[in-house]
C-alpha cells in the first residue's frame, strides 16, 4: 500500500443499547496524532469554503476526553484484525460504546479510516462529494457538537482512525462570553439564507460498495426500519 492508499467508512445512527468498553491510554506520539486530527477537523469546520454545506452553524468540536478513550479502543481493535468495521469485536456500535462510557446523546456518527499516515486519511475524507451522507457530511454536520478522536497504529506502521462525533443530550451549556478581543478573532459566523438550513439531527447512511473516494456515492439502498446500523466504505486509488 502506499501513501496515497486509505480505506474509510462513514456512520451516522440514532439511539441504540449498551455495551462494555475498556480503557486504552493514549502514548504521547498518539495523543498528539489525535490532537492534530481535532484540529484538522475543527478547521475544516471553519473553513469557509464549506460554508454552503454547515450554513455557518458548524461551531468548533468540543473534544470529549471519554468518546476519544471510546474511539481510541477501536481504533486498537480495527488494527489488531486489520479490518474497518464500525461493529467492535463484542458487536457493539458506536452508540453501544459510547453509552457504555457513560455518555448520554442524542445523535451519533462514526469516521473509520486507514491509511500510510494521518494526513492522507484526513485529506481523503474532505475528497468527497457535497451533499452526500459520508465522511465529509460527518465532519461538517453542525448538529454534531462533541468528538472523541482515537488513533492507533497497526504492526506494519498503518495508521487507524476512529472519529466518534455526538450530540449530548440537553444540549451544550451556554458559552461564556468572550472578551472583545476574543470576538474580534473569532467573529460569529451569520447563517446564510439563500439555502435551507441542515437538519436538526444527521442522516443515517446508505449501504454502498468499494469505489473511489472522489467519486459520486451510488444511490441509497432501502433498508426496513429496526435494521442493523447502516455504514459506507470507500477506498481511493
Amino acid at each position: 500500500m502506499t501513501p496515497h492508499h486509505a480505506l474509510l467508512a462513514a456512520l451516522t445512527l440514532a439511539a441504540v443499547p449498551s455495551a462494555l468498553a475498556r480503557p486504552c491510554p493514549a502514548t504521547p506520539a498518539i495523543a498528539a496524532l489525535e490532537h492534530q486530527g481535532l484540529e484538522f477537523l475543527n478547521a475544516t469546520r471553519a473553513d469557509p469554503r464549506y460554508r454552503a454545506e454547515t450554513q455557518g452553524r458548524a461551531r468548533p468540536l468540543r473534544l470529549d476526553a471519554q468518546a476519544a478513550e471510546v474511539a481510541r479502543c477501536h481504533s486498537e481493535a480495527m488494527a489488531r484484525a486489520h479490518a474497518l468495521s464500525h461493529s467492535g469485536p463484542d458487536g457493539a456500535s458506536p452508540g453501544d460504546r459510547l453509552t457504555a462510557a457513560g455518555l448520554d446523546w442524542t445523535a451519533v456518527g462514526e469516521n473509520v479510516a486507514m491509511a500510510a499516515d494521518l494526513a492522507t486519511a484526513d485529506r481523503i475524507l474532505m475528497q468527497e462529494p457535497p451533499f452526500q451522507p459520508n465522511h465529509r457530511a460527518n465532519i461538517l454536520n453542525p448538529a454534531f457538537t462533541r468528538v472523541g478522536v482515537g488513533v492507533a497504529r497497526s504492526s506494519d506502521g498503518l495508521v487507524w482512525v476512529t472519529e466518534d462525533f455526538y450530540a449530548p443530550a440537553g444540549g451544550e451549556p451556554p458559552t461564556p462570553a468572550a472578551s472583545g478581543e476574543e470576538q474580534r478573532r473569532h467573529p460569529a459566523p451569520a447563517a446564510s439564507a439563500a439555502t435551507a438550513p441542515p437538519p436538526a439531527t444527521p442522516p443515517r447512511l446508505p449501504p454502498t460498495a468499494a469505489a473511489p473516494a472522489a467519486a459520486a456515492a451510488p444511490p441509497p439502498r432501502a433498508a426496513s426500519p429496526g435494521s442493523s446500523p447502516r455504514q459506507s466504505r470507500t477506498a481511493s486509488a
